[in-house]
């Protein structure tokens, strides 16, 4: 076997098939011939007999929906009267179909052989079909007239149908057992020559079951012995050597491709090593570039919605890149600044040594923060809070700066209204009195460093609480407004006026040349302020008191120089008021006693320290008291008797003067009760009406109400009622004296002569008696 085995394995495998082609040749050549003559037989058989089975089929499945169509047809004429064309078009196409059924079964069946045709010779299917076809014409032909005619017709077609149906049942049987005694003569003869060709097809293959063993057994022997030589090399075994095989020379190649697959083997084991090591070293790679790319998506993240401004340049300061912010804030887009330099936000509010400085910070720190005013791309200036830091690579070197900033033009906004509120008069818009202390302050650090003077004029409106009485809170502000304007427009801008309060102005002069100047421009602002003013229709005059303090004379502090002014104002006021007065020491103890009538004045009505004196109003001609009126006194605990000129002002400025005025009107109206019940004839007691009182929209009620419970009618009591309070509202006065009139209440003018009566509104007036002032 030893030339057979050294055959190659192509030529093995090669003469296997060709011995098994050669045994198999004789039985493969009867086979063709066999699968001829079954071919020929199986197509007559589908030709014939199958085909004829098919046409019969559909021949029945036509015969029985023409019988359907025909009861169905009688059906609906038995309910309606159709037309003539419907009836002739419905049996002829019945007619028609009949006929056609008849002729194509009697063409199928009359070339029959075997059972059918004997079936179809012998049996009685013709004339049964001639006779279901002549009912079914007499039933047409009696329909729509004769009805019950064409109805024992159709029952005689019904009989004849349910005659016919079996035999296509019959044919049909006939027609299989045909067929199936043509395929077992079929099958006899393939059995016969299935068990040649069974035959010659066992021994071709026998024949190639030895010959492939026997060639099998010769390679499996070399490949096996190859196999164990791989598997060795699989376990690391690299010391595996395989001996020349008496074999084919594939077999022999093989086990050369082993011997230096061996030795490839051990330059990979010192390959895979390193690459281990580099696979480490790629692997800790990626893990770093993942991390990188993570980091930089993040941070790429924060630099487009973060809501600052981000700007990227190089050293040199060109841009290279902005966020989303950067745009919305400055109007600038990315492609419009990019390559270009941060001058282009210049505002030219700050000056070249700004910049040094800050360039100076970011080259030796790194960093730069602060407030810096940069404009828009429309031209708008606008602040921003800015952050820039220095980018240093790995050997310290700055390769980009970034520009971080928020702008702040709302928050200084709020800032600026915060301060406003906090340091200004919202009536007036002047500073207030916490921005006048802290700017005194500084005033006189910078005054006593230079050793000048500063002169501080502390202003109160003379009976604004009078005026704000009698026109309302709303005219008081507007006078307030209009006092305001005229101090501002009298000093300027270069000195520092303030509202500190209520009607209370102050001025800093910051600089004093001589006493001599402040008295001038004290007497140059009372005049102004005295001028007619023309509010809602009414001409008022206001006059002011005016305290004046001088640093270092007066005090080297802000809160001394104020109290001092306060102190001075209130020496003018009770000098008459429309004057100046400068300070002087021995003040303070006028004021200490003034403050301490306001304190004692609160508490007098509870204690009953007010009284009433009474003086007599005397009829010349019949030299006989007629009334008296009623004053006002007041009994100090330790002053004494304090006159009405010096606690009436403090009543009024207080708002004292309204519980005052009540008190006396109730204690004079019973006085007057108890005279004429004790048989004291008076015709009237005297009461002074303040211009509080007058205002109170009950004031007719309250004084009638008083009146007639103590005993007394309105007609016995006279209501003073000052000018200058009748004529500041000259309507309303009018409307309240008539009210108070109808209820018989005598009313008299009282100070006329110091304000500006007009003679229509005298005229008008329902006044009893004018009491001249005594100025």
């Amino acid at each position: 076997m030893g030339p057979l085995n050294r055959l190659s394995l192509r030529n093995k495998f090669l003469v296997i098939p060709l011995i098994g082609a050669l045994t198999l040749l004789l039985p493969v050549t009867g086979v063709w011939f066999s699968m001829q003559w079954l071919e020929r037989e199986m197509v007559r058989l589908e030709q014939q007999d199958l085909r004829r089975a098919e046409r019969l089929m559909v021949l029945n499945a036509r015969f029985n929906g023409h019988h359907a169509r025909l009861m169905q047809w009688f059906r609906a004429v038995e309910g309606r009267v159709p037309g003539e064309e419907m009836v002739a078009g419905e049996r002829n196409r019945l007619v028609s179909e009949i006929a056609w059924i008849a002729r194509q079964l009697t063409e199928e069946l009359e070339g029959a052989d075997g059972v059918l045709a004997g079936l179809w010779q012998t049996g009685a299917l013709p004339e049964l079909l001639v006779a279901y076809r002549a009912e079914v014409l007499a039933v047409l032909e009696r329909l729509p007239a004769d009805r019950e005619g064409a109805g024992r017709h159709l029952l005689e077609a019904e009989g004849l149908y349910h005659q016919v149906a079996p035999y296509f049942m019959a044919l049909m049987d006939a027609l299989r057992a045909d067929t199936a005694a043509t395929i077992r003569g079929i099958g006899e003869r393939a059995g016969h020559h299935r068990f040649f060709f069974m035959s010659a097809f066992l021994l071709a293959f026998l024949a190639m079951v030895f010959l492939a063993i026997l060639l099998s057994g010769l390679l499996s022997r070399d490949l096996r012995a190859a196999i164990g030589a791989m598997r060795r090399l699989a376990r690391n075994e690299r010391e595996v050597r395989l001996p020349p095989l008496d074999s084919s020379p594939e077999v022999n190649a093989l086990v050369d491709g082993l011997e230096a697959f061996r030795a490839s083997l051990e330059e990979l084991d010192s390959r895979a090593l390193e690459l281990q090591a580099l696979n480490r070293e790629l692997k800790q790679e990626i893990r770093d570039r993942r991390l990188l790319e993570k980091e930089l998506r993040l941070t790429s993240c924060v630099f487009e919605h973060s809501r600052e401004g981000i700007m990227i340049t190089d050293v040199d300061g060109h841009i290279l890149r902005v966020n989303r912010a950067f745009t919305r804030i400055t109007g600038w887009k990315q492609e419009e600044v990019v390559g270009k330099t941060p001058r282009l936000l210049r505002s030219d509010r700050h000056d070249e040594e700004f910049y040094r400085a800050m360039w100076q910070s970011l080259l030796e720190e790194g960093a730069w923060q602060g407030e810096i005013w940069n404009r828009r791309r429309n031209g708008e200036v606008y602040p921003e809070w800015r952050n820039i830091s220095a980018v240093v690579d790995a050997k310290g070197r700055t390769t980009h700066y970034i520009s971080v900033f928020a702008d702040i033009s709302e928050k200084k906004r709020s800032v600026e209204h915060i301060e406003r509120l906090v340091y200004h008069d919202p009536l007036t818009g002047l500073p207030n009195r916490t921005r006048l202390i802290e700017s005194l302050g500084k005033v006189l650090k910078e005054a006593q460093a230079a050793d000048r003077k500063v002169a501080l004029l502390f202003l109160d409106l003379d009976r604004f609480q009078l005026t704000n009485d009698t026109h309302g809170h709303s005219f008081g502000d507007r006078l307030l407004q209009e006092v305001a304007d005229r101090l501002s427009q009298e000093v300027g801008v270069h000195h520092l006026l303030a509202r500190t309060g209520g009607d209370e102005f102050a001025l800093v002069l910051d600089t004093v040349d001589s006493v001599e100047e402040v008295r001038l421009l004290a007497g140059r602002l009372l005049r102004r302020i005295s001028q007619p003013m023309e509010l809602d229709g009414h001409a008022v005059y206001i006059t002011a008191s005016m305290g004046i303090s001088l640093f270092p004379d007066h005090g080297g502090h802000a809160p001394v120089l104020l109290k001092n002014a306060d102190v001075a104002m209130y020496r003018a006021k009770e000098r008459g008021g429309d004057t100046w007065q400068f300070y002087e020491r021995e003040m303070h103890e006028d004021v200490s006693r003034r403050l301490e009538l306001e304190t004692g004045l609160r508490r007098a009505l509870e204690q009953g320290e007010l009284l009433l004196h009474y003086q007599p109003l005397v009829d010349l001609e019949r030299e006989e008291i007629v009334g008296v009126e009623a004053l006002v006194r007041w009994q100090h605990p330790r002053f004494g008797m304090v006159p009405p000129d010096r606690f009436i002002p403090i009543a009024e400025e207080t708002g004292l003067i309204a519980s005052i005025g009540k008190w006396v009107t109730r204690t004079a109206c019973a006085q007057l009760g108890a005279w004429l019940a004790a048989g004291i004839r008076l015709q009237r007691i005297s009461i002074n009406l303040s211009g509080r009182e007058f205002q109170e929209s009950e004031v007719v009620e309250r004084l009638t109400r008083i009146a007639w419970e103590e005993g007394i009618p309105p007609s016995h009591v006279e209501l003073e009622i000052t000018e200058t309070f009748l004529m500041a509202q000259p309507e309303q006065s009018i409307e309240v004296l008539e009210a108070l009139k109808t209820h018989g209440f005598r009313l008299a003018m009282d100070d006329f002569g110091t304000a500006y009566s007009s003679l229509s509104y005298l005229k008008r007036f329902p006044l009893d008696r004018l009491k001249i002032d005594r100025s």
